[in-house]
């Protein structure tokens, strides 16, 4: 290998690390507005109400002493008080009303980390209507998308390799025929083509006329045969481009 090669390599990571990101953030982004406004229509200050949480979330596991719905009640409680004034439109809600934000307000402060813990903490009553909205049946799925989703956006994020890396959670996956012809191999879920697959999965479930899809596959033919890694224990799997995911919208 010739040091221009490392170079195109270089390149190529980053496009692909945008690309990903492009995806990632809008997934964020509606994932945020599913939820604010599943939960609004129930209670305004769902966020700050136990009962909508599992008792799983809400119990201090042994030799702990808070619970996980306390350690994200305080994480919460103290951005708001310390940042406050990054976000004009929480100093419009304290100027103007009595606390605590309501959600469709409080939710636009968390951070990718803080909405995943919050979103995979809920009760089932609550979190499956969400699940529903993005086509998932199975509320344990949804959770480790999340975690996979998280952890490849931190990588994009701090501009560290994505190319031919495992992962530290992978998603699960679905039933749904969309995933049928992924490859049975489990370095697919290992890697970075299970999650750019459910990525796509999301994505032409909430828009049929996006171009991502395509646009992620040109990219990747670039450097034929590095797209996803050296060779199927990297994760893709032969003819992995005739996957409907990858088409462009007609």
């Amino acid at each position: 290998m010739h040091f221009s090669d490392v170079l195109d390599l270089y390149h190529f990571d980053s496009v692909l690390r945008l690309l990903m990101l492009e995806r990632l953030n809008s997934s964020s982004r509606l994932q945020k507005f599913v939820t604010a406004h599943s939960l609004a229509r129930i209670s305004p200050i769902a966020h700050t109400q136990r009962k909508f949480f599992s008792s799983k979330f809400t119990t201090a596991s042994p030799g702990y002493t808070d619970s996980r719905y306390e350690t994200w009640q305080t994480k919460h409680n103290k951005n708001i008080t310390e940042r406050t004034k990054q976000w004009k439109f929480a100093i419009h809600f304290f100027n103007n009303y009595d606390p605590p934000l309501p959600i469709w307000i409080a939710i636009e402060t968390w951070d990718f980390g803080e909405m995943t813990r919050f979103v995979q903490g809920l009760d089932r009553l609550y979190l499956d209507p969400i699940c529903l909205h993005f086509g998932v049946q199975q509320s344990s799925i949804f959770s480790s998308w999340l975690m996979a989703i998280g952890s490849v956006r931190n990588i994009c994020a701090h501009h560290e390799r994505l190319w031919n890396r495992d992962l530290l959670y992978q998603p699960k996956r679905s039933a749904d025929q969309f995933f049928a012809r992924a490859s049975q191999n489990g370095d697919t879920w290992h890697r970075m083509y299970g999650v750019a697959l459910v990525l796509a999965y999301l994505d032409q479930t909430i828009n049929s006329r996006s171009t991502w899809g395509s646009r992620l596959a040109d990219h990747l033919r670039t450097l034929p045969g590095l797209a996803w890694g050296v060779n199927e224990r990297d994760g893709y799997c032969q003819q992995w481009d005739r996957h409907q995911a990858w088409q462009p919208v007609p």
